[in-house]
């Protein structure tokens, strides 16, 4: 294999490994029982030709991608597969998984390097970031002999980890959706991929909302379980909240002209479509909590971070909502600091804002102890909200399961 003087950016090296190891790969599937002997890769385990398919994969951060992948040869089996694990996430997830129902069995890709190549080439992975290049040109692009050693490929690429899936417990339908509540159950029971220190009380209610597949987007969840820090987490689980804001928000509406259908988010959708009516996000977000407070009671500590009466669950969800604003937003109104000097004395100059420190510093300095507390108490109430939204029909159910 030659490479060209001018060819040596990292785009073209990366090129040039995937064309050989899909070059290796295409090999494989035609003379499957000579791969050893043809092409010199070596491994202590016997070529097994399966065929395989890939249906779903999903970025997890810049080390890791997740996928869903299928046997062609025995269509009902299924699998999920981590890529970019280390070896000591990997045993952690051997220690989490060695009995659990969702799961059937559990492997890693260099076991078969036939799926180990497949998924290199099918996925398009880079070498991991610790990869030595000149070393990856030795062995890989410009090997000494004609023999490419399959430990290499591992050494460069990593190994991954796959997790066969119990059919009956997946909804095979929804498989963009359910590779993240998946993977958001695989890294909350290994205690994988985690950068906050959750409490129990939040990994509690992150393991309950995984254990059924309702009609929200779970890559919302999964980006607030892998969040490096406490207010990006925030906002990720409160996109869950927003997708419920239409029941609260027309729930009156929806009791007054009894219409056929309940799905309440539906009617929502089509309002906005046809007409171009939303729900205000702020007046839901009220709705919502004033709705929580006739079957629940928040701790006295939530409204103590914000500066507000215990019997004002409206005035919380104000801040609630406006703390969601200062993640969102890039306006000045929006900036952490300067909220509370806009609700309380109208809109002010840069420099009499600069001023207002004593008042400014509410979202400023929540602590991680406050930040534990906020998000302990709102997965308690996406919970609520959700079991409020299921019964009532008001949001699609399609699937509940026992993972445990």
């Amino acid at each position: 294999m030659k490479i060209h003087k001018n060819e040596r950016s990292y785009d073209n090296r990366k090129k040039y490994v995937l064309n050989e190891l899909t070059s290796l790969y295409n090999y494989l599937e035609e003379k499957p029982n000579n791969v050893k002997h043809s092409i010199g890769i070596h491994s202590s385990d016997e070529p097994d030709k399966t065929n395989f398919k890939f249906i779903e994969s999903e970025v997890i951060n810049e080390r890791v991608t997740s996928f869903i992948f299928r046997n062609e040869t025995n269509i009902d089996i299924l699998n999920i597969g981590f890529f970019g694990l280390s070896e000591s996430e990997m045993n952690k997830l051997d220690e989490a998984f060695q009995k659990d129902n969702l799961f059937l069995s559990a492997s890693r890709g260099s076991k078969n390097f036939n799926i180990y190549l497949q998924t290199l080439c099918d996925l398009e992975l880079s070498p991991i970031q610790t990869a030595n290049p000149m070393e990856l040109y030795d062995k890989i692009l410009y090997p000494s002999d004609e023999d490419i050693e399959f430990e290499d490929i591992i050494y460069f690429f990593g190994d991954f980890y796959f997790l066969t899936l119990n059919l009956s417990l997946v909804d095979c339908t929804k498989l963009e959706n359910e590779i993240s509540r998946i993977s958001s159950y695989v890294f909350i029971k290994s205690n994988i991929l985690i950068s906050l220190p959750f409490n129990e009380h939040i990994l509690s209610s992150l393991l309950e909302l995984t254990k059924e597949l309702i009609h929200i987007n779970y890559y919302h969840l999964l980006e607030g379980i892998v969040s490096p820090t406490w207010g990006d987490s925030f906002f990720k689980f409160y996109k869950i909240i927003e997708s419920l804001y239409p029941i609260y928000y027309y729930r009156k509406l929806y009791s007054d002209i009894k219409p056929a259908s309940n799905n309440i988010v539906y009617l929502s959708y089509l309002l906005e479509k046809n007409v171009k009516v939303k729900p205000n996000e702020e007046d839901s977000i009220k709705n919502a909590f004033e709705f929580y407070k006739g079957s629940n009671e928040l701790p006295p500590e939530l409204f103590k971070i914000f500066n507000v009466s215990n019997s004002s669950y409206s005035s919380l969800a104000t801040h609630m909502y406006r703390l969601r604003n200062s993640y969102v937003h890039g306006r000045w109104i929006f900036d952490p600091k300067n909220l509370e000097i806009i609700s309380d004395i109208g809109e002010v100059s840069f420099e009499e804002a600069n001023k207002k420190t004593d008042t400014a510093h509410i979202y400023k300095n929540i602590t991680k102890k406050d930040w534990q507390l906020i998000v302990t108490e709102m997965l308690k109430m996406i919970i609520f909200f959700l079991n409020d939204a299921i019964e009532n029909d008001f949001i699609e159910k399609v699937l509940a399961i026992e993972a445990k």
